[in-house]
């Protein structure tokens, strides 16, 4: 559903500033400020495809705060249920490998996106929100798992519960009770996109197809598996497929996790299946679904930076 209709996705998740090293000067590497955080990518690419989209999410009350805000409003993203926070806003440092792929180092610990509070997060909301969209870096921290836990808790049979965990395990205290809670929230959800690197992370030499069927098996109705130029892995009614591929120049994969994940979620929207736990979603919807987030994605891989396309510019590559 778009924008001029009552419906809306909210996400949940850390809103951060990236560092993106964009050259060198006097022997030094230079840096550019840039508004990020997964979720917060995920949000804007929502606003950018048409849809009504809120985050909920922790900013501090200082510069970096108020760049992350105002990059979300002026895209469209409603702040309502933005957190103002004591601490400061958190950062993340990016650098940028040959073929573009982003490596990415934190300082998130005692930050805002740090410590997430139960009270702080909206309550009573109202059946305009189709889905709630969660994960990242929130996820990583004891505080934000316990939290978040509640609240997908509180609200999974009220409307759609979508998770991208998109993990970064520098930042997990403990990557066992990680792995464990985030294996009890995938029961929880009715969607799930993974990327096949988040499952190699958090299991390392076991076979991703093998965690990938015991994750579908414990409870959500789609899982979707990220593969880049492979095409993602789906299981649904128990029922693997692979999705469709589309080759591009890369110039860098910062937000295109984000932008699959939004896109994916933008064409449930449209199809209407949200609000319902995605109850009617059958396989000639899921591959319209899949081809529309698959051609979103590889867009913001052509650019630089998370910078992910309007649903006119996919409409055009689709043809």
């Amino acid at each position: 559903m778009g924008k001029g209709r009552a419906a809306m996705i909210l996400v949940c998740g850390e809103a951060l500033v990236d560092l993106v090293q964009v050259g060198v000067g006097q022997g030094a590497p230079l840096f550019r400020a840039l508004p990020g955080g997964s979720p917060a990518n995920a949000a804007v690419a929502l606003a950018r495809l048409g849809q009504a989209v809120g985050l909920v999410s922790r900013l501090g009350d200082d510069d970096a705060g108020t760049l992350v805000r105002q990059h979300l409003v002026r895209n469209g993203v409603d702040p309502v249920h933005l957190i103002r926070a004591s601490e400061p806003t958190s950062l993340a440092l990016v650098t940028l490998g040959d073929t573009g792929d982003a490596s990415y180092a934190f300082y998130f610990e005692a930050t805002a996106g740090w410590l997430w509070r139960s009270d702080e997060l909206p309550s009573g909301l109202g059946p305009e929100v189709e889905a709630v969209h969660l994960g990242s870096m929130a996820l990583a921290t004891p505080y934000g798992r316990a939290v978040l836990a509640e609240f997908v808790e509180r609200e999974r049979d009220r409307r759609c519960i979508s998770l991208d965990p998109n993990v970064r395990i520098g930042v997990v205290p403990d990557v066992d009770s990680y792995r464990s809670d985030l294996e009890e929230l995938v029961t929880r959800c009715h969607l799930v996109r993974v990327s096949e690197e988040d499952l190699e992370t958090l299991y390392p030499g076991e076979p991703t197809e093998d965690v990938a069927e015991r994750w579908s098996a414990s409870g959500p109705r789609l899982l979707v598996v990220s593969r880049g130029e492979l095409g993602p892995l789906t299981y649904f009614h128990g029922t693997v497929s692979v999705g469709p591929t589309r080759k591009v120049e890369v110039v860098d994969t910062v937000g295109a996790g984000d932008t699959f994940s939004a896109a994916l979620l933008d064409s449930l929207a449209r199809a209407g299946l949200l609000a319902g736990g995605l109850s009617g979603l059958d396989s000639a919807m899921l591959d319209t679904a899949l081809e529309y987030a698959v051609t979103a994605a590889s867009i913001t891989c052509q650019r630089q930076g998370a910078d992910p396309p309007s649903a006119a510019e996919v409409a055009a590559a689709l043809g």
